[in-house]
């Protein structure tokens, strides 16, 4: 009798010690905060949401920017100032205007003492260096000539201009009332000859855009 009772005790003492491991074994662990999360990678790429002032892909202040907002598009179109060949305003296309890009970098630097971001294509460490390379697209000059209403006037005034030495090529856009010159290759045009010429055939300019600057009278040079 007294073997039976000790046995038995012996194995519930046994089961016992087996549930109190088991329980042991199956205890969570705490968790170590990890603050290191994410340490060492990568973070995702920057999403331009048109949410802040700048328009990071085009280099232009986002209210400014015809490619992003359709409403300065049809403001931009209905003035004239639309480039049809790049579909965006005229006065913003890098690509045609190179030069054009230097100004809206600047009011970048006025709003934060700093170089704008590179624009999309462009390489980190150069933000001023245009998409296309200035060497690869003549410097147009444009000029607004309100005198010129109809397709016989546009004509008349291309065949005019095409005359003047060094120009290339002249294109008219009768419902922005403006005539676009671009020079032969390392040719450059006199805005004063071009102004001159338009005069001499009947349509008085009142501005002419170029490399040579922005006038609203005939230039000196």
């Amino acid at each position: 009798m007294t073997k039976v009772l000790t046995r038995a005790g012996l194995i519930a003492c046994l089961f016992a010690g087996a549930v109190l491991f088991a329980g042991g074994c199956n205890k969570a662990e705490p968790v170590a905060e990890n603050k290191d999360k994410g340490k060492g990678k990568p973070q995702a790429d920057e999403k331009d949401d048109h949410s802040g002032w700048w328009c990071k892909p085009h280099g232009i202040p986002e209210e400014e920017c015809s490619l992003c907002s359709e409403e300065y598009a049809k403001k931009c179109k209905d003035k004239g100032d639309w480039c049809a060949k790049h579909d965006r305003a005229d006065s913003q296309c890098f690509i045609c205007h190179p030069e054009y890009k230097e100004k809206f970098a600047a009011k970048y630097r006025a709003k934060y003492g700093t170089e704008p971001p590179p624009m999309k294509g462009e390489k980190a460490g150069a933000p001023n260096a245009p998409s296309t390379p200035v060497a690869a697209v003549p410097a147009v000059t444009k000029i607004t000539v309100p005198d010129m209403d109809c397709e016989s006037c546009a004509e008349k005034l291309v065949k005019k201009l095409n005359a003047v030495p060094g120009v290339a090529k002249v294109e008219a856009n009768v419902k922005g009332q403006t005539v676009t010159v671009t020079p032969k290759e390392k040719e450059t045009l006199s805005p004063k000859a071009l102004w001159e010429t338009c005069a001499t055939a009947g349509y008085d300019p009142t501005k002419l855009e170029g490399p040579g600057g922005v006038f609203t009278e005939k230039p000196k040079q």
